[in-house]
């Protein structure tokens, strides 16, 4: 007799049993390749037994899915929201391998709430964060946030709470997405809190035999300390340059960076903290050429931001994310950060920054003006 599937929706074990047996294997021969008993595998998929981290990264070898998206799937079983038949979750699992992470979570996000979300009527950061409890968080940040606001003295739920990182349901107190977002070391309840580095030879990026990637780095963990240790390894990027001055009596030397420090690392910060963190499937990119820098932030502007009037208007997409980073001294108030950078640049006789909206997110590029100034 055939095991009856749940009608009401598909759980985390449901699709192991669908995906096991599209490979052409039995339950005891996938739990032969895990190293895990028959019955405790078959105890998995009827529901019985809860996915774990250790049987998350299990799962991964075996079946070549990343350990946070089975943690996911089983978070948002145990809160009730298994997935429906509306979504056909099976056939997204069994495109992961061949189209890659990041294209089957930018197709299988939730695409009625995202518009939403890109014009701030809903505030993504202050939803709760399914599966995310206080041991989730870095102790050594959120003792320098307590210090830095002076709340030392107070409980870690009660500060959070009073800054609306946690909000209450049901009279218990839960972490907001926020709170997980600056904190949380926990990669697998976001995915998509990357910031990238990549530098490339030359002013153009080239693939396959040409490609000309050079450096590739990748920060994951709380924000603030992604933020900080890109910073850190952008200034040994950015190079200094010689340039020849003329006096009035003599010609002198000067060395100047490629960039002023000011400008790159605020265009790190404004990716981070105004970014569209409900696009679970991109990520903060810096790309570095010869000749400029270009940082991307996913997701498209507000409406009443546009790349024409930004240097002027004030607009928080996440504004406690905005508040927390303002704390730690990385982001800047009153939009003086936008401003700063245009007169950062005009100062140092360097092209205005220029900020482009593509399809998925915004682009902020800084030219160096190198060839232009004949510097070496």
């Amino acid at each position: 007799m055939k095991e009856k599937e749940a009608s009401c929706g598909y759980g985390p074990g449901w699709i192991i049993g669908r995906e096991i047996k599209s490979r052409g294997m039995t339950q005891k021969e996938f739990s032969e390749r895990i190293d895990m008993s028959p019955s405790h595998l078959n105890e998995i998929i009827k529901g019985k037994r809860p996915i774990t981290k250790s049987i998350a990264r299990k799962l991964e070898q075996g079946l070549g899915i990343p350990s946070w998206y089975w943690m996911k799937m089983q978070i948002d079983s145990q809160s009730g929201e298994n997935f429906s038949t509306d979504v056909d979750l099976f056939t997204i699992v069994q495109q992961y391998c061949r189209k890659g992470a990041d294209a089957i979570l930018a197709e299988s996000h939730d695409e009625h709430a995202d518009p939403l979300y890109m014009q701030s009527s809903r505030q993504y950061e202050d939803e709760i964060c399914l599966g995310a409890s206080l041991e989730d968080l870095d102790e050594e940040f959120v003792g320098e946030f307590k210090e830095r606001i002076g709340a030392s003295h107070m409980d870690t739920d009660k500060m959070l709470y009073s800054r609306g990182l946690m909000v209450k349901k049901d009279n218990t107190l839960c972490l907001t997405n926020a709170a997980v977002i600056l904190f949380s070391e926990a990669s697998y309840l976001f995915p998509q809190n990357i910031i990238r580095f990549i530098r490339y030879e030359g002013g153009e990026r080239k693939f396959g035999t040409e490609m000309n990637l050079i450096k590739d780095r990748e920060w994951r963990g709380p924000l603030i300390q992604s933020i900080r240790k890109a910073q850190d390894f952008v200034s040994t990027q950015v190079k200094e340059l010689t340039t020849l001055c003329s006096g009035e009596l003599l010609q002198t030397f000067m060395t100047v960076p490629e960039y002023p420090e000011f400008t790159w690392k605020e265009a790190i910060v404004n990716a981070a903290s105004h970014r569209l963190w409900s696009a679970r499937g991109d990520y903060i990119r810096i790309s570095m050429f010869d000749d400029r820098i270009e940082v991307f932030s996913p997701g498209l502007l507000p409406d009443v931001v546009t790349v024409d009037n930004m240097r002027c208007t004030r607009y928080a997409r996440n504004p406690r994310i905005c508040d927390v980073l303002g704390v730690f001294g990385l982001a800047k108030r009153l939009n003086e950060g936008v401003d700063r950078i245009y007169r950062e640049m005009e100062s140092a006789g360097l092209p205005s920054p220029e900020f482009t909206e593509t399809d998925s997110g915004l682009i902020l590029t800084l030219r160096n003006g190198a060839s232009s100034k004949g510097v070496s």
